[in-house]
């Protein structure tokens, strides 16, 4: 639940990256509000034709709300496996066209189905190592090599990585604020 409300709280927010978690919970909830809102419409049909329109209502409010976070999801998952967002207008606009549209979809499905670029690109850094998993993984001497300086070697106990705690960015450089949010950076 936590991965759709961070699509919502992301709203119009058409820059960074977003994970695959993040991208297909959003779906997954959208499509399983949708079918819920859809269903309580078609009881409503059963009573009567006016009654059905009525209940038909908040689904189709539901689905114009979703439109714009939707579009943003998409494109911060595009950034997230290093391709440009307009890769989404692209797809959809081959996928109107009758011959090139299953073609279209399934480039469009792989490009979403595709693991995170690693490290930092020009789209901001990787969001999976907000995650204290990938955190803990970034400890590692071999990740090292994606910091500033591959030569520098972190000392003993120290990881590589800082976390922001306001954004969840990973912190590669020592700074006294986060290069993604501008937040301090506590030591």
């Amino acid at each position: 639940m936590e991965w759709y409300l961070l699509a919502w709280h992301r709203y119009a927010d058409f820059e960074g990256r977003s994970r695959r978690k993040e991208y297909w919970m959003f779906g997954l909830f959208n499509f399983l509000a949708t079918l819920a809102l859809s269903v309580i419409g078609c009881f409503g049909l059963l009573f009567s034709r006016h009654l059905g329109i009525i209940l038909f209502a908040p689904a189709a409010i539901y689905v114009l709300a979703v439109i714009v976070p939707g579009i943003a999801v998409s494109i911060r998952r595009y950034h997230d496996t290093a391709r440009s967002g307009w890769l989404l207008l692209l797809f959809t606009v081959l996928g109107m066209i009758p011959g090139v549209n299953l073609i279209s979809s399934i480039v469009n499905l792989v490009f979403l189905c595709e693991d995170s670029a690693p490290g930092a690109n020009q789209y901001g850094p990787n969001p999976k190592l907000s995650d204290p998993a990938y955190a803990a993984f970034a400890q590692a001497p071999a990740y090292a090599s994606f910091t500033s300086n591959p030569t520098q070697q972190p000392s003993s106990g120290e990881s590589p990585w800082r976390i922001c705690k306001s954004c969840g960015a990973a912190q590669t450089e020592p700074s006294n604020y986060c290069r993604s949010c501008g937040a301090p950076n506590e030591p």
